[in-house]
């Protein structure tokens, strides 16, 4: 690793170790705190709406005193992100506990994707348009006293509820069934997203002086570290004592 030794750090593990930490957590709390009843309730899309611009809201107010790009060392965490990340580990909790997701269908789907269409298609060009035209920094948007930032983090969070309830009333209408050639492919990811930079940064080096277009380099690197990294998972998930881990 020569050179590269300021790369020797949590790398993408930083989210196993955020997950980790929410769980030490959760389970302290879930021994102290009294258990409620689970029974079925139902979600709406305007609550979800409502939680979406709830998190915007603090996201907002902690980029003050973290903005993005700011790294809490050496595991790797981007605290401006975070108060997304507690804030789907509770819901996920809660969904689970009284059966929210049942109550997800094709219609709440629907509204999930216009959504994020006209998230991604009309705000967001709006957005960066606007900026543009006005002149001001982009630096902006990653904190402070910003209109920018409080709108990136309305925006960040509109879209990825309605992204993640389109998907969740698409996958209970169409995915929701399996293979043994999926479930093989399951059972290897969490190897593969430990260990896939490895695959990535050898094919990275090992191509880089290769003379072709990099478009065409990507699609020939891609694939090489997609199925090489799951070849490379196959093997580990095979060694006594790391199965039982990954």
């Amino acid at each position: 690793l020569g050179g590269y030794d300021n790369w020797i750090d949590f790398g993408v593990l930083w989210f196993v170790a955020a997950l980790l930490l929410f769980t030490l957590i959760y389970v302290a709390w879930d021994v102290l705190a009294r258990k409620n009843d689970e029974r079925v309730q139902t979600i709406r899309v305007g609550h979800i709406i409502i939680f979406a611009l709830a998190i915007g809201l603090v996201s907002f107010l902690v980029r003050l005193i973290f903005p993005l790009g700011w790294v809490l060392k050496p595991v790797g965490f981007q605290l401006a992100y975070f108060p997304q990340y507690i804030a789907l580990f509770s819901a996920g909790i809660l969904a689970a506990r009284y059966k929210w997701l049942d109550s997800i269908g094709d219609k709440q789907g629907r509204k999930g994707l216009w959504l994020t269409l006209l998230m991604v298609v009309i705000v967001f060009p709006a957005l960066f348009v606007g900026v543009k035209v006005l002149k001001l920094p982009f630096d902006w948007f990653n904190g402070g006293w910003h209109w920018q930032s409080i709108v990136l983090a309305f925006w960040e969070q509109l879209t990825g509820f309605g992204i993640i309830v389109a998907l969740i009333a698409k996958g209970k209408r169409s995915w929701n069934s399996s293979s043994p050639f999926w479930d093989s492919l399951s059972r290897r990811a969490f190897a593969v997203y430990i260990f896939h930079p490895l695959l990535v940064i050898s094919l990275t080096l090992a191509f880089f002086n290769w003379p072709i277009g990099p478009a065409l380099k990507l699609l020939i690197v891609a694939q090489l570290a997609v199925v090489g990294s799951f070849l490379l998972a196959s093997v580990l998930v095979l060694i006594p004592g790391v199965k039982r881990i990954i």
